[in-house]
């Protein structure tokens, strides 16, 4: 089975079309997307639109639950007047039927393939809601934090770094911000599982970012040039 993972697109739409269309080109039996649909970007209504309209699987992530749920307790007090303004505009995009699809939204799909059980998740759960604690990042603190058991590989999301840590009976992915430039672009990972073997082929996604700066600005995003800074390192 050929599995494309992607996560955080955050409202990047024209990368969320380039991801789908590499991992249709790339023979992939699921898409998933593993949380924060939304936010950031300018097209949050526009990517969820496509999200659904491509049948991709998703869980949610702690920036889809805001809108529903509002911000985690704690977190608030720590974000500047901007992000907590750009947050509003972004719900203030969403349809009353998006809201109810976020709301929809599992936080962790578990399915069989293969002889692998896969959990996909955005990231730790506190209860119900996204855990926004810290975690070492070395993969023994990974696989203890998940509870990662003998035959089974976790996905997620949220730290927005790019790894795989594959340990022959069990493993963990993050396949990095999909929506996002990072160090080294963003990408689609492709999980495969072929019995009891796995391992990731990584497939760029090559979209030009100045056109989705241009948008936010257009658009008058709230502090879009914060976002556009930690999406692509864009000096603005």
């Amino acid at each position: 089975m050929r599995i494309a993972v992607l996560s955080d697109l955050h409202g990047n739409l024209p990368f969320a079309e380039t991801a789908i269309d590499t991992a249709r080109r790339s023979g992939c039996d699921r898409i998933v997307h593993l949380g924060d649909a939304i936010d950031l970007g300018p097209w949050p209504s526009e990517t969820l639109d496509f999200l659904a309209a491509e049948r991709v699987e998703m869980v949610r992530g702690n920036h889809d639950e805001y809108p529903v749920m509002g911000l985690t307790p704690g977190v608030a007090e720590n974000l500047s007047p901007d992000i907590l303004e750009h947050m509003d505009w972004t719900a203030s995009q969403l349809r009353t039927d998006q809201v109810a699809f976020l709301a929809g939204l599992p936080p962790v799909i578990s399915t069989r393939a293969d002889e692998w059980q896969v959990r996909l998740q955005h990231f730790l759960l506190d209860g119900n809601r996204v855990s926004e604690r810290l975690v070492a990042r070395d993969p023994e603190s990974m696989l203890e934090a998940f509870e990662v058991e003998r035959g089974e590989i976790v996905c997620f999301g949220h730290i927005h770094v790019r790894t795989w840590h594959y340990a022959g009976d069990r493993g963990f992915l993050n396949p990095g911000a999909t929506g996002f430039l990072g160090d080294d672009g963003g990408h689609v990972a492709i999980l495969v599982l072929q019995e009891a073997s796995a391992w990731i082929e990584w497939s760029p996604v090559h979209c030009r970012h100045d056109y989705v700066v241009a948008e936010m600005k257009r658009r008058g995003v709230p502090g879009w040039e914060s976002s556009a800074n930690y999406m692509f390192a864009e000096a603005v």
